[in-house]
């Protein structure tokens, strides 16, 4: 982000294939008497996570940060907030 002059970056779902699931595919009763209080997941990667600790280190530690989800932005100059809809660009640009 620091060579490309990126301020934020967010995650963005726009594609309507990806439904909404919950975060964990967990039974535990306290699990799901707090379900609604966790946060969503979605049907397929990069909205879905395993639950496999080795899996997750490797993607998190070596996959791409350019995987289509992810939108970088500039503030602009003398701002401290990003303008909406200002300078939002793909990794690539």
């Amino acid at each position: 982000m620091d060579a490309r002059g990126y301020d934020t970056c967010v995650p963005v779902n726009d594609d309507p294939g990806v439904t909404e699931q919950p975060l964990l595919d967990f039974q535990a009763g306290y699990v799901l008497r707090s379900i609604d209080k966790f946060p969503r997941a979605g049907s397929r990667p990069p909205w879905r996570l395993g639950m496999s600790y080795a899996h997750d280190v490797v993607t998190l530690r070596h996959g791409r940060i350019d995987d289509g989800s992810m939108r970088f932005s500039r503030l602009p100059r003398g701002s401290r907030e990003p303008a909406a809809g200002a300078g939002t660009h793909s990794v690539g640009d």
